[in-house]
């Protein structure tokens, strides 16, 4: 035991050590230039801008706080961050508590690195993105895994838990508010599932809902927020159905294809239910073609597609989303026809909670205009996990040379990818310590037009200024003069980035 608690400790330093250096390697971008000088004036004037915004732009107080400081003391940041998404890992993998916990560990890693690129630079790699969507999302997991870890086995509740868990679930709903709907979402179903088994009221979640719903409100009633959807005054002035209607097409899209990762372990979870369920060989034939059918030329298309090589097929999808939404209906009728026949009642609990929570968070996103990949990213992480621990204990007695011989490859592919991204993000670092010098010596030398040497968006969101607002912000970071125009020259070349 001792052995394997080391070894956790050990695994955790370096998944802390690997996510430290790469944010350290990645520069301030995008809407983080015009934060660093709100948060270069200070704590107290952060404060008042976020307050200001507030009144005037969004409800996002408690996210729009720390970005404003932690874009500024950007050491801190890659401290916490890296620390999160640490925290994150060791949720997944000891969630659960199955005895592929390290295997959980290798995927959890696999899985992060292999996230839709915009998703991976928007929420992990963007101040502002990760402390947005992929904060509070760490924050939930960890909610519920010290509730069904720690609060859910005491017998009695010290009054401190109450008071830290109030004030906790307080801050959390005022980062986003899709995962604001989700975090109180949770309660609420935590609470229906305490009552259900035990037959009586959970005055903790009781009060963690009512806290939550409390915040929920004041972000989304917020001047700021009201403020905000003005400016989408065409998707405002639609019906609530009309609001629906319009919106399908990105929840199929964001929910159930935007990540390869999550089509994948949804493949390989159906075609284990058949595998374990079905007996007669015909029927589980016809199952295996049918579910491959749809699967996997939705896999190569959409890799293809985010891997910038070829758009061939995407278009198709995009036309047709909801022949595309009756295929994935198909998929899933079969699959809770088979799981709800055969897997044990405790697994399918906890299953439908996590399903339940991820899905919550785009959904209230139907009644919203602005989709993207980081709004996304509570969605991804709660749907690819709950599958995937499906997957682990469909496939608990698959045979220990065959485990090993898959063990091995996955331990091979993520090594290779954390070197990858070790070399290309350090890279980047040596390409921004480059472009910085070259926009010195010009500021210094009053060039006009300035070059602005750029990096591939692939890597990098935002480094790049391209719109009036971000080539502003850009020049008040750099102490450019107003009147100075730009020149991009790409300059930038590892491997196959240009």
């Amino acid at each position: 035991m001792k052995k394997e608690k080391k070894k956790e400790i050990i695994l955790l330093l370096s998944i802390f050590l690997f996510f430290f250096l790469i944010l350290l390697f990645v520069p301030i971008t995008g809407d983080d230039w015009g934060n660093y000088i709100v948060g270069e004036k200070g704590i107290f004037y952060s404060l008042k801008n976020a307050i200001n915004m507030y009144y005037n732009w969004e409800g996002r107080f408690v996210s729009r706080l720390l970005i404003n400081i932690f874009t500024y003391h950007r050491i801190i940041y890659c401290f916490i961050t890296s620390l999160l998404i640490t925290a994150l890992c060791y949720f997944l993998a000891n969630f659960f508590q199955t005895k592929h916990k390290f295997k959980i560990y290798l995927i959890t890693i696999l899985f992060l690195l292999t996230l839709e690129n915009t998703m991976w630079t928007q929420s992990f790699l963007w101040v502002a993105g990760s402390i947005t969507y992929l904060f509070p999302c760490v924050l939930a997991i960890g909610y519920l895994y010290f509730y069904f870890h720690v609060i859910d086995k005491l017998n009695v509740l010290p009054l401190r838990y109450y008071l830290i868990f109030g004030i906790y679930s307080f801050l959390i709903v005022m980062f986003v508010e899709n995962i604001s709907f989700a975090y109180v979402f949770a309660n609420i179903l935590l609470l229906i599932y305490k009552f259900y088994k035990d037959k009586k009221i959970d005055k903790f979640i009781l009060i963690n809902t009512i806290i939550s719903l409390i915040g929920a409100i004041l972000m989304l009633i917020s001047p700021g927020s009201r403020n905000r959807l003005l400016t989408e005054t065409s998707f405002e002035q639609l019906s609530l159905l009309s609001k629906i209607f319009v919106n399908i097409p990105n929840f199929v899209y964001y929910t159930l294809l935007f990540n390869v990762p999550f089509l994948v372990i949804l493949l390989l979870t159906n075609l284990s239910l058949i595998k374990k369920f079905i007996q007669k060989r015909k029927n589980k034939l016809i199952l295996y073609i049918l579910v491959s059918v749809i699967f996997i030329p939705l896999i190569i298309i959409i890799s293809l597609k985010q891997l910038k090589i070829s758009n061939v097929g995407f278009k198709f999808l995009l036309n047709h989303t909801y022949l595309l939404l009756i295929a994935i209906i198909f998929i899933f009728t079969e699959f809770i026809y088979l799981f709800n026949k055969y897997i044990p009642k405790d697994k399918k609990i906890l299953f439908i909670l996590f399903i339940s929570i991820g899905i919550s968070s785009n959904l209230i996103m139907l009644f919203s205009p602005i989709w993207g990949a980081r709004t996304s990213l509570f969605t991804t992480i709660f749907l690819f996990f709950s599958f995937l621990y499906l997957f682990m204990y469909l496939n608990e007695n698959i045979g220990v040379y065959l485990e090993n011989i898959i063990y091995i490859i996955l331990k091979i592919v993520t090594l290779i990818l954390i070197v990858f991204y070790l070399i290309t993000y350090y890279k980047i670092h040596q390409f921004t310590i480059l472009r910085e010098e070259s926009i010195r010596k010009q500021v210094s030398n009053k060039t006009n037009p300035m070059i602005i040497y750029t990096s591939p968006e692939f890597l990098l969101w935002g480094n790049n200024p391209a719109d009036e607002y971000h080539i502003n912000t850009f020049k008040d970071y750099y102490n450019i003069d107003k009147e100075t125009n730009f020149i991009y020259e790409k300059k930038f070349d590892f491997m196959f980035f240009k």
